[in-house]
């Protein structure tokens, strides 16, 4: 069994998005809707932008005593317009009521390249107020900017002031001592005296310089006007927005999930891991027929088990074999399956024994119209030859039921008894067909050591690969052979009108079959039957071969159309409407061939079903003591086996 390869394949992701395409329509429309409703309620915007040529000032990033480089400064100049200082001038001469924080929300600054220029940009409900916001944030900066420049060049009169100060000071002491001194002492002073009133020539020449220094934050060279419409379609805007990114995040969570996601949906994933998948199966819903093959057999369920036959012919070692039906999955159900798979390789003359071994899914004893009855459980716990204990179902399909004691018997299937009695009825069949539990349970893992061959059934959708790796495992661990696996997929959503085919087209019975619709049943027996029976019927009535007046071979009947097409043209040894083992005798002794033989014996499809009924009645009053009712396949009447020979396997 191939390993499962690490990452998602293109295959597997585009199968998920196919698989998942609701959750990806509901995610992207809901996020859409999101956006579309955002943007209706959210007014729309307009834009307004000044353009402001910045120059070099003290006391800014952008200054005098920058480099040639320093152009890159305005950038930092353009955070300054988004400043708190900055705000409130232009709050004040906005006259607005909105906080500084919220009117520097809608400020957008740009610089272009290698330029001086700054473009102040204010976004508005309003097209006057994204005019008057941009115009007065483009004004208060450079306000911001000359009341830095003033603030610094204050500063510097204001210290150049205190040098003064403390010279006069310095003058005015060393004037006071000059005075007073003589000689040295005086020349001393007068010294000190020229260098103070030196000092403050200097002072005052600083002072005349700073005084002098032009103010010149720049201009608003293209003043904001009013704009001509909304900057931004808010609702197709926002509507887009949101699509584009409920999309990317429902197929983000569809791939995430795939990459993680365990269980297994596709055939094609089945067989990325080696295991063949012979054929898809779909359940049907309650109320349906469960026996597609006899009620509606050209229909698509009837093609997929034809289909699941010849996989199984073709793959199955050579007759006789074991062949185990069994769930990959714990605790699901492998019943429908093969009483179905028993039914499609009786229908192609095999000689088929259908084995029910599970404990605790639904009696497929039901399907064939049978009551419960002693089976298997009486076989393992009482030592009763399974052989006698068998329900013949028709000519070529025989079930031994699971019996009263299905639960207790289950421990004995690895012991002698059940060997034994595999044993037997292998000498009986050519297909032992055993429906058992899920391949999980460790009663089911003593089947697979007694079976030939393991056909898996998956569940898509909850059947795992760590599941179908472990049921793989045990059957390798038995020894035994899986010839592959059965997709049993769940049944069509309801509300489309009627059933269809492989093809598309709404089944239709044979021609046969829509003859004898016209023609009514004898009186009472027509009441009896019911309307509901009637599709049933007329499938078993369509399988019965045509018999002909005079002696004919009973190994070379004449199939009719109607055999042909329900039968899917396979070649078959025997009638499923007989209602004898294969070379046995009817309730009244006589062959089919003698029957068949005798004069006016021409039967027609009508006539086929009420002697299946007379007959039927005339068998349980004559059959022996203990031997087990049977029925025909889809029929409502019991008939009893008028013969207990079995065919040689």
């Amino acid at each position: 069994m191939a390993t499962d390869q690490f990452g998602t394949t293109q295959a597997q992701a585009i199968a998920a998005l196919r698989r998942h395409r609701m959750l990806i329509i509901v995610i992207t429309v809901l996020a859409a809707a999101a956006g579309l409703g955002f943007g209706v309620l959210t007014s729309n915007t307009y834009t307004a932008s000044a353009a402001v040529l910045v120059n070099p000032l003290e006391g800014n990033p952008y200054s005098p005593q920058g480099r040639g480089d320093d152009l890159l400064n305005l950038e930092t100049e353009a955070q300054l317009v988004k400043t708190d200082g900055v705000a409130q001038l232009a709050r004040t001469r906005m006259r607005s009521t909105s906080y500084p924080g919220e009117l520097r929300a809608r400020v957008s600054v740009q610089v272009p390249p290698n330029t001086q220029v700054l473009n102040i940009a204010f976004t508005a409900g309003d097209p006057r107020r994204a005019r008057d916001g941009a115009q007065a944030f483009a004004e208060s900066y450079l306000e911001y900017r000359r009341q830095r420049t003033q603030s610094l060049l204050d500063g510097k009169l204001k210290k150049l002031a205190d040098s003064s100060h403390r010279v006069e000071l310095s003058l005015q002491a060393a004037t006071r001592k000059a005075q007073v001194s003589s000689g040295a002492t005086r020349s001393f002073w007068e010294t000190r005296i020229q260098a103070y009133t030196n000092q403050l020539g200097v002072i005052e020449e600083q002072s005349n310089d700073v005084r002098s220094t032009p103010i010149n934050p720049g201009q608003v060279i293209t003043p904001a006007v009013l704009p001509s419409g909304p900057g931004v379609k808010q609702p197709l805007t926002f509507g887009g927005v949101g699509l584009l990114a409920g999309l990317a995040l429902a197929v983000a969570i569809v791939l995430i999930r795939q990459r993680t996601e365990r269980r297994l949906y596709s055939a094609e994933e089945v067989e990325q891991l080696g295991v063949p998948v012979l054929s898809t199966l779909q359940r049907p819903r309650s109320g349906e027929s469960q026996l597609p093959l006899v009620d509606l057999p050209k229909g698509g369920a009837g093609d997929a088990y034809r289909k699941l036959r010849a996989a199984v012919v073709a793959t199955a070692p050579k007759a006789p074999v074991t062949l185990l039906v069994t769930s990959a999955t714990p605790n699901r159900s492998a019943t429908l399956v093969s009483a179905n798979l028993a039914v499609a390789l009786a229908f192609a003359g095999s000689a088929t024994i259908l084995v029910d071994a599970a404990t605790c899914d639904v009696d497929p004893a039901p399907l064939f119209r049978l009551r419960q009855a002693k089976g298997l459980s009486d076989s393992l716990l009482h030592g009763v030859d399974p052989a006698e204990l068998l329900v013949h179902v028709d000519s070529q399909l025989r079930l031994l039921p699971r019996g009263g004691q299905a639960r207790e018997a289950a421990h004995r299937f690895s012991g002698p008894r059940m060997r034994e009695a595999i044993k037997v009825l292998r000498r009986r069949a050519g297909f032992l067909v055993v429906n058992a539990d899920s391949v999980s349970d460790a009663d089911a893992q003593a089947l697979c050591v007694m079976a030939d061959a393991v056909l898996l059934i998956i569940t898509p959708g909850v059947t795992t690969r760590d599941e179908l790796e472990q049921a793989y495992a045990e059957a390798q661990r038995a020894n035994t052979m899986v010839i592959g696996t059965v997709l049993d997929t769940p049944p069509p959503k309801k509300g489309l009108r009627g059933r269809k085919d492989s093809t598309g087209q709404h089944p239709l019975p044979p021609e046969e079959d829509r003859a004898d619709a016209a023609e009514p049943a004898d009186g009472a027996a027509s009441e009896a039957q019911g309307r509901t029976a009637q599709p049933r019927r007329k499938a078993i009535a369509a399988l019965a071969p045509a018999e002909h007046d005079g002696p004919a071979p009973r190994s070379q009947p004449t199939p009719t159309r109607s055999s042909q097409e329900v039968l899917g043209e396979a070649d078959i040894s025997g009638s499923w409407g007989d209602t004898s083992v294969a070379g046995g005798s009817s309730p009244r002794g006589e062959t089919s061939s003698q029957r068949a033989a005798q004069p006016g014996n021409h039967i027609t499809p009508a006539k086929a079903i009420r002697g299946a009924q007379s007959t039927g009645k005339r068998a349980r009053q004559s059959a022996p003591a203990g031997h087990a009712d049977a029925t025909l396949l889809g029929g409502e009447e019991r008939m009893a086996e008028g013969s207990t020979s079995e065919p040689a396997g």
